[in-house]
C-alpha cells in the first residue's frame, strides 16, 4: 500500500518561494511593459485599492474613468492563491455602475462636441466663422476618434486579462525554480509514494529528487514542452455582464448642410455625416462580449482524467494533505478520491489553529466522516 501525497501553494511557500498572488504574482504582471494597463485593470476589477497605482496608470484609467472601479483594501491573507482564484471573473455590480457611470461621461463629451458643431451656423461667407466651422469640425473628428479609441482599448484590455496572468504565472513560477538550487527541503517524504500537486514548480523533482512517474501536476508544469497552465474560479461564481448599455442617448448629427466653409469635407454633406456617425450600441454590445468572453476563461477547468490515469495501479491507504487549502473549485478531485479509495485515512495539515474548524467542516462536506481524518498542525511534518 502507497501514500499519496496533496500538496497547494501553501507547501512552495513553506520553502519560501515566492509563489503568492500578492506581492508575488501581482509583482510580476504589474512590471509588463504593454500589458501593464492590463495588470492595473486586472487589480481595479477584482483585487485592491487604485490608491497604489502610479501616475502613469493612474491616468490611463482616469482617461477610461475606471480609476475608483473598486476601492476594498486586500485584508490579511488575501493575497493566498485560493482567494486570487476566488476572486477571478466576479465583476461586482458596484464595479459595473461605476463604469457604467464613467462611459456616460464619455458620451457627454462626445454629445457636447457635436452640440459645437451644429450651434454654429452653416452658410456664413464669414471668414472668422469659416474658421470656427473649421475648428469646430476637428474638435469634433477628434474626439470621435479618441472616443472610439478608447473604447476599443478598454476592451483589448479585458480581452487580454487571461493571458495576461497566464504569462505572469509562468514568469513567477520560472523566479521560484531559479531559487531551488539554494532551497533547503523541509519535509521527509515516504519512500515508495505518489504525489498529486496543484502547484506549477519544480520542488519536487529539484529539491526532493522525485522521479517523475511518481508526480501528477494535476494544474500543468511550467517545464513541460507545453505548459498548459490552469487556474480560474467556479463556473456559478463568474459574472454574467449583460446590462452596460447606452444610458443617456446621443445627440445624432443631422440636417446639417455645408455651403460655404474652408473645411476639408468629403464631397457631399451626406457622405461626412454617414463618416462622423457613432455606433454606441454596437461598442457597448463589444465592451458586453468582451467581458463574457474573458469571464469565461477565467473558470478553472476541472476533470479528474489525468487523475484517472495516473493512479489507475495505485493502491493507496492514505491521504497527506500539505499547504492545500481545499477550496471549493478544487473540491471535484477530493471527492473523486473519496470515491474511488473510500477505506484510505486522511491526514490533513493546517498553518494556524484557527484554520482546524473551517477543514473539519470541509473535509466532511466532501464525504469524510470524523474516523476518516486527523488533522495535524503541518510543522509536525516537517524535519
Amino acid at each position: 500500500m502507497s501514500s499519496l501525497y496533496i500538496l497547494g501553494n501553501g507547501f512552495d511557500l513553506s520553502h519560501g518561494l515566492p509563489t503568492k498572488y500578492d506581492p508575488d504574482l501581482r509583482r510580476v504582471i504589474e512590471k509588463y511593459g504593454t500589458k501593464n494597463r492590463t495588470a492595473q485593470l486586472i487589480k481595479q476589477m477584482y483585487f485592491s485599492k487604485t490608491d497604489s497605482c502610479d501616475n502613469a496608470n493612474r491616468r490611463y484609467l482616469l482617461d477610461r474613468g475606471i480609476s475608483e472601479i473598486l476601492n476594498t483594501e486586500l485584508q490579511e491573507d488575501e493575497g493566498l492563491w485560493r482567494v486570487f482564484e476566488s476572486r477571478l471573473g466576479i465583476v461586482s455590480k458596484d464595479v459595473l455602475n461605476k463604469l457604467q457611470d464613467a462611459l456616460e461621461n464619455n458620451e457627454d463629451c462626445y454629445n457636447a462636441c457635436v452640440g459645437d458643431w451644429q450651434n454654429l451656423a452653416p452658410n456664413s461667407d464669414n471668414e472668422g466663422e469659416a474658421y470656427e466651422w473649421d475648428t469646430a469640425y476637428q474638435n469634433l473628428e477628434n474626439t470621435r476618434d479618441r472616443y472610439i479609441a478608447d473604447f476599443n482599448a478598454l476592451i483589448d484590455d479585458i480581452i487580454d486579462i487571461p493571458e495576461t496572468i497566464n504569462q505572469g504565472i509562468e514568469e513567477m513560477v520560472k523566479l521560484a525554480n531559479s531559487l531551488l538550487p539554494n532551497t533547503r527541503p523541509e519535509f521527509n517524504f515516504e519512500q515508495d509514494s505518489y504525489f498529486l500537486t496543484f502547484n506549477y514548480t519544480d520542488t519536487l523533482e529539484t529539491l526532493y529528487n522525485i522521479s517523475d512517474n511518481q508526480v501528477l501536476h494535476i494544474h500543468g508544469r511550467l517545464n513541460q514542452e507545453n505548459p498548459n497552465i490552469v487556474f480560474g474560479n467556479m463556473p456559478d461564481r463568474i459574472t454574467a455582464v449583460n446590462n452596460i448599455e447606452p444610458a443617456r442617448g446621443f445627440h445624432e448629427i443631422e440636417d446639417i448642410y455645408v455651403i460655404n466653409t474652408t473645411c476639408i469635407l468629403p464631397q457631399t454633406p451626406e457622405a461626412w455625416q454617414k463618416g462622423m456617425q457613432v455606433d454606441h450600441n454596437q461598442l457597448y454590445q463589444d465592451l458586453v462580449q468582451a467581458f463574457n468572453c474573458t469571464n469565461k476563461e477565467l473558470i478553472k477547468q476541472v476533470t479528474v482524467e489525468d487523475l484517472e490515469t495516473f493512479l489507475c495501479e495505485a493502491k493507496i491507504d492514505k491521504f497527506i494533505i500539505i499547504g492545500h487549502s481545499l477550496s471549493e473549485v478544487d473540491l471535484k478531485y477530493f471527492q473523486w478520491l473519496i470515491g474511488e479509495f473510500p477505506y484510505a485515512k486522511w491526514l490533513v495539515s493546517y498553518h494556524r489553529c484557527s484554520e482546524r474548524k473551517e477543514f473539519a467542516h470541509k473535509l466532511e462536506r466532501i464525504g469524510l466522516t470524523k474516523l476518516q481524518y486527523k488533522l495535524i498542525c503541518v510543522e509536525e511534518l516537517k524535519l
